[in-house]
């Protein structure tokens, strides 16, 4: 968990994002820190990481995927989704963005208990958005050129995801297309998808 203070201060709190009376505290001491009230919650919180998945990929076909499994992908995108907007429930005014990917779209055959908890992500987010927190967002994106659960990923899963019409984004793209996704202020917004793909 990273807290910013206008002007720029952070702090940094190892924080579990389902331990909602830990969010709770780690927020308290920031707000009375900094005498501010919170102004947004960026969600990236993800799990599983795609140079092991290559490596044991025959274990996660969505005829063999385990409960254990789908528990795992769940924390940070549904439970831990559901414990920050527990955070701010009283504070409908706060920004609200959370990263979700592509495949709570197009689902994938040895990707389905991430897919669902993308997929409970972007649902989620949109009955927030127009029941009760009008600034949340959800932005789905294609993989990330080598950071985070792309890291290490093999050469032939970036190109099998380039056949079906999903973009691997650098990190110029990443900002740009951040700041694109805000300023349009749509709900939710799909970012790197190859629209001349017959798949897409």
């Amino acid at each position: 968990l990273t807290i910013e203070a206008i002007g720029g201060e952070f702090v940094y709190e190892a924080v579990d994002v389902c331990d909602l009376p830990a969010l709770q505290k780690v927020l308290a001491e920031a707000e009375s820190r900094w005498d501010e009230s919170l102004s947004g919650i960026f969600h990236l919180a993800g799990e599983g990481n795609l140079e092991y998945h290559w490596q044991v990929v025959d274990e996660h076909w969505v005829t063999v995927e385990t409960p254990q499994i789908f528990d795992i992908m769940f924390r940070p995108k549904v439970y831990g989704t559901w414990a920050l907007y527990q955070l701010i429930k009283d504070c409908p005014g706060v920004l609200f963005v959370s990263f979700s990917s592509v495949n709570g779209w197009f689902g994938g055959a040895t990707f389905s208990a991430y897919s669902a908890a993308n997929s409970f992500l972007d649902c989620y987010s949109l009955r927030q958005r127009y029941s009760s927190h009008p600034k949340s967002h959800c932005f789905a994106w294609t993989m990330w050129d080598n950071v985070g659960m792309s890291r290490g990923s093999p050469e032939y899963a970036s190109e099998t995801a380039r056949s079906m019409g999903y973009y691997i984004i650098s990190k110029e793209q990443r900002f740009n297309s951040l700041m694109a996704c805000l300023c349009c202020d749509q709900p939710q917004v799909i970012v790197g998808l190859d629209r001349r793909n017959q798949h897409i």
